[in-house]
């Protein structure tokens, strides 16, 4: 008999008493049934896996002598789970502290809502093809998962999915996803580049918000829809490119991306919402395009590094505060066919000394919002064009 420590998947050391004609087989049910009663997932595993020396041991039969297993012998010890719903209502089968890798069955078709959730020692998980759906927050707060590729038989991630998981490096989203869910990447914190299949059409509110380390992401003609926040604080984001399909980019969408210094938006935008690109300070200049009908709200508010800016002879519309705070804006353009400024829409532009406007101004009724240059260096040159700025 000898003393053989294996170390289970959350780190943590048992120490057995083995004999050297123990059967690898008889060694690895020892283990099973030595899993803590407690845990909901101790009735869904499938396999128990042995590492030994760094090397899987496969052969079950061979007793532990054989297979030179000894008290010096570093092992550690993996499981496998054939099903991911869970029967606990108050806690699903978050909390699995122990599980480190989860390789699920070819058989498994759907991973359950919030399967995995605070399983902090997880580190990977493959997920197979048969898998065609995955439910809200199944893999969220997994803080040590590193890497996840999402199968081509998937069409919906769902919301929260991988949510809070705050060492995922690597992921790879399949080409038949059409739905990327709500806050499914939600901080993700570790995540530098984001390849997006051309599969996708909606990118939901605050799906990769607080990606904080996102440096690059390509993002395909067939999205449509940007949701509410959906890049929102992603500071080391360099360049976007809104995709020629986008006919809105949603409120918040890059808000906070303060790294932000190359923007193109596409001839089909008609629309930006409110906020979309508020307060990213390293953008350094803006192109509209020609089919822009309405700048919303705040679109534009806290773009510090902003020198210059050409309205085109589209926009019938700026909003409230929508390029507020613009602190470098030298001067701006604005064309005739603006019918109505927002109340503060340039309020605090501190260096804005040219704003050029259609003569017309002057004899024609227009709607300019209280405070719209306030705290320009303009303001007093508009008053004197005659031009009715409160």
């Amino acid at each position: 008999m000898f003393c053989l420590s294996v170390e289970q998947m959350s780190g943590q050391v048992l120490t057995l008493e083995v004999s050297p004609e123990m059967t690898v087989r008889e060694l690895k049910q020892k283990l099973r049934i030595l899993r803590p009663s407690e845990d909901e997932l101790v009735r869904q595993i499938t396999k128990v896996d042995l590492v030994v020396n760094g090397k899987s041991l496969q052969n079950n039969n061979t007793n532990l002598d054989e297979a030179g297993i000894s008290a010096a012998s570093a092992v550690q010890v993996l499981y496998t789970i054939d099903s991911v719903e869970c029967s606990r209502k108050e806690d699903s089968c978050c909390h699995a502290q122990d599980l480190l890798a989860v390789v699920i069955p070819s058989h498994v078709v759907r991973i359950d809502q919030e399967a995995f959730c605070n399983c902090n020692s997880l580190a990977s998980v493959t997920i197979p093809d048969s898998v065609t759906r995955f439910e809200a927050g199944a893999i969220q707060n997994c803080t040590s998962l590193v890497s996840a590729k999402i199968p081509d038989s998937l069409t919906h991630i769902g919301r929260r999915a991988f949510s809070f998981c705050r060492s995922l490096r690597n992921l790879t989203i399949g080409n038949s996803v059409v739905l990327i869910g709500e806050a499914s990447f939600r901080d993700c914190s570790s995540l530098r580049s984001l390849v997006i299949p051309d599969s996708v059409k909606d990118i939901g509110s605050w799906a990769f918000e607080g990606c904080s380390s996102l440096e690059s992401v390509t993002i395909p003609d067939s999205v449509i829809y940007f949701g509410e926040d959906a890049f929102k604080g992603c500071t080391a984001l360099k360049s976007v490119t809104i995709p020629r399909s986008m006919v809105h980019i949603g409120p918040g969408a890059f808000s906070a991306c303060t790294a932000l210094t190359s923007l193109t938006i596409p001839g089909s935008v008609t629309y930006i919402e409110g906020g979309a690109f508020a307060n990213c300070r390293s953008l350094p200049s803006l192109t509209l395009p020609a089919s822009l009908i309405i700048i919303g709200d705040t679109a534009f508010k806290g773009c510090s590094s902003l020198q210059t800016l050409t309205i085109p002879n589209s926009v019938r519309e700026l909003g409230f505060h929508a390029f507020e705070g613009c602190t470098s804006l030298v001067s701006v353009n604005i064309p005739d066919s603006v019918k109505s400024i927002g109340d503060g829409a340039f309020n605090g532009c501190t260096s804005l000394t040219t704003v050029r406007v259609p003569s017309a101004w002057r004899f024609r009724k227009i709607s300019i919002g209280p405070g719209a240059f306030d705290g320009c260096p303009a303001q007093p040159e508009l008053e004197r064009a005659g031009c009715q700025v409160q």
